[in-house]
Order: C-alpha cells, then structure tokens, then sequence
C-alpha cells in the first residue's frame, strides 16, 4: 500500500502545473486511486480518458532498481511505469499546445488483482467517454524486432475471476496414479 500510494503521489507530483482537477479515492486497506479531470471542456471535441496503474508484483525493497546509459530496470519499469512517464509527457505537450481538453486520466493501484477494490470507479468513469487509452506495454521488448512484433492493442480480451473447487482423487500434473480411482467420484 505505501509504495503504490507513493507511485500514484509521484505521478501526480509530476503533473501539478497543469490545469487538472485531481480527486484522491481512498478505502480501507487499499491504496489511493486518482482521477484528474482537464479543466478544459468543449462539447464539440471528443472525450479521452487514459489508464494507468501503478502497482507492482514485488515489494519495493525486494527489487534492485539500476539505470545504465538508456534503461531504466525494476519492477513494473516496463509494465507501466514506463507508459506513466510516457503519458506525463503527453499531457504536458497537449497543455502546451492549448489542447488539454477533455481528457480524464486515472491513476490505479491495482491491476495484477483486477481492480478488485475499483472496478466500480473505473466503470462509471468511463461512461460517456468517447476514446479510452490503456497506456498499458505490450512487453514487446526487443527493439530489434521486425514491425509486426512492435505492435499496439486495439481492443482488450477482458478478464473474469473465478472460485473453483475441485475435488477428487489427487495425481501428478493430472495424472492420477492408480487406475481404479481415475473415473471414482
């Protein structure tokens, strides 16, 4: 919880001079989510809203973080990290040009477990929205290879969660050693 909420803070630290309305979500035993809002609105032009998580699978102090000449590694450097800094930078070209409008952006604390704690907030954020970005790698890291393996997603597969309960004689992988218990109930 603290080293996400300290990503989220970072992140928005990175964008405190832009025109954004920022509202911090808070639950119990989770990490902060935030929105921020462009205060710039016009009708006429589409409604964007741009995801970002920043959780991690490692606990910070359990990762080695080091820089060489044009990387950066550590854990969820190229998950999304990366893509944050990246869209940082978008938004801070758009308000340059006079074209931050329109634009949502959430900062996430989960995305390994689902938004579990958010889905909600993330539905209803995007509704009436026209484009949403997931400024999410698609861990196509070789940056030799050919075109088609660079590739952008376009659509999402979605995600379910499920309880299974499976009972039965156990085995190996699958297989259960002893023949006369395979088809028993």
């Amino acid at each position: 919880v603290e080293g996400t909420n300290k990503a989220g803070e970072f992140i928005k630290s990175l964008l405190k001079d832009l025109p954004l309305k920022w509202t911090k979500i808070e639950k119990t035993n989770a990490s902060n989510f935030w929105i921020a809002e462009s205060l710039n609105y016009n009708p006429a032009l589409p409604k964007i809203l741009f995801s970002i998580h920043v959780d991690t699978v490692f606990k910070a102090e359990d990762i080695k973080v080091w820089q060489d000449d044009t990387r950066i590694y550590g854990s969820g450097a190229q998950d999304m990290k990366a893509s944050a800094i990246v869209l940082v930078e978008v938004l801070k070209i758009l308000h340059q040009d006079n074209k931050l409008t329109n634009i949502k952006l959430y900062i996430s604390p989960e995305e390994e477990t689902a938004t579990q704690n958010y889905r909600d907030n993330i539905k209803e954020l995007a509704q009436n929205i026209d484009y949403a970005i997931v400024m999410e790698s698609t861990l196509d890291n070789d940056e030799f290879a050919p075109v088609l393996k660079r590739s952008i997603v376009t659509s999402r597969k979605g995600f379910r969660m499920f309880n299974l309960t499976i009972e039965g004689p156990g085995g190996h992988s699958g297989v259960i050693a002893d023949p006369k218990k395979r088809f028993s109930t």
